[in-house]
């Protein structure tokens, strides 16, 4: 494996880094697998408090989980709609308007996740 220039400073360590990559799936995206290890060292290094440790953590295993349930939709088109859960009441015409919209994209072949709780 050819070491990526973003690195630890540390040869040894590189090394160590590049083997541990190496014995798990040679040859799949080994730079990034490499550059997110180095990433995580340099963190605890830069002197990271355990708060943000954790944060970072987290995010990264929320998005691996999140890649593995939506890699069957892949090939799917996808809409994300972002918003408070403190919204106003709501009223018949609003509830109309949403499910004309949640139609209008399926009808050009959008996914989108089911409605919460309330809908």
């Amino acid at each position: 494996m050819d070491l990526p220039r973003y690195r630890t400073g540390d040869a040894a360590l590189d090394a160590e880094i590049a083997r541990l990559v190496e014995s798990i799936e040679p040859g799949h995206s080994d730079e990034l697998v490499f550059e997110m290890i180095v990433t995580a060292l340099r963190m605890a290094t830069d002197g990271a408090n355990r708060g943000d440790l954790k944060i970072a953590n987290r995010a990264l295993k929320e998005m691996r989980h999140a890649f593995r349930v939506f890699a069957p939709y892949r090939a799917a088109r996808k809409a994300s709609i972002f918003g408070s859960a403190r919204t106003a009441r709501r009223t018949r015409s609003t509830s109309r308007r949403g499910r004309s919209r949640r139609g209008s994209r399926r009808a050009a072949g959008w996914s989108s996740p089911a409605p919460g709780p309330g809908s």
